[in-house]
């Protein structure tokens, strides 16, 4: 598929602790490496904040998987949603607003 010039490319992304089969975290960002760089960061305000500083706190690092990759922000949004929705029907807990689950919840299942 070809991307056209100037375009950004979304990663949909997960967080969770390591061997954990399930993320406690679904977003999006068209610069992973600087969203890693705010979670990571002690004046995060994302709501995974709360759980990373205490992994951190007991010298563990949260893994980050990229799920998707998507050329438009429309896109992005859909396959979100679809990652939350997943998550939510395997049983994962997530931090993510309220809104966003509320959203992924009305999807059909996956």
């Amino acid at each position: 598929k070809q991307i056209p010039s100037g375009s950004s490319v979304w990663k949909i992304y997960s967080i969770s602790e390591l061997g954990a089969l399930l993320p406690f975290y679904i977003g999006q960002t068209v610069n992973l490496p600087r969203r890693i760089k705010e979670h990571l960061s002690a004046r995060a305000k994302a709501s995974s904040a709360a759980k990373i500083a205490a992994m951190m706190g007991c010298d563990e690092l949260p893994v980050f998987r990229i799920l998707a990759t998507c050329h438009s922000r429309a896109e992005a949004d859909a396959q979100e949603l679809r990652g939350i929705a997943h998550a939510l029907a395997n049983g994962a807990c997530l931090e993510n607003a309220k809104q966003e689950m509320r959203a992924a919840q009305k999807l059909p299942k996956p």
